[in-house]
């Protein structure tokens, strides 16, 4: 009888749990845009790094990388 008591729980957990990490993916991926486009590149690049693989937002988060690793390199290594 318990354990029909605790499944419900449990998958009420469950969806809060990926939403929580969906919500912490976006904010990452906004304070990544916000502190570049403030000049504080080392800052994004820390926050766009907080993203995992496993998140739907990884791409996104692999563009920004990208994008401000390059912009730390210089414009002699950036294509034309």
């Amino acid at each position: 009888m318990r354990v029909l008591l605790f499944c419900p729980l449990l998958f009420c957990f469950s969806c809060s749990s990926a939403g929580k990490k969906e919500e912490f993916d976006r904010k990452n991926l906004f304070q990544t845009q916000f502190f570049y486009e403030q000049g504080f590149p080392g800052k994004a690049l820390e926050r766009a790094k907080r993203i995992k693989k496993s998140s739907p937002r990884y791409g996104e988060a692999l563009e920004w990388i990208e994008r401000i690793e390059l912009d730390q390199l210089g414009p002699a290594y950036q294509e034309e």
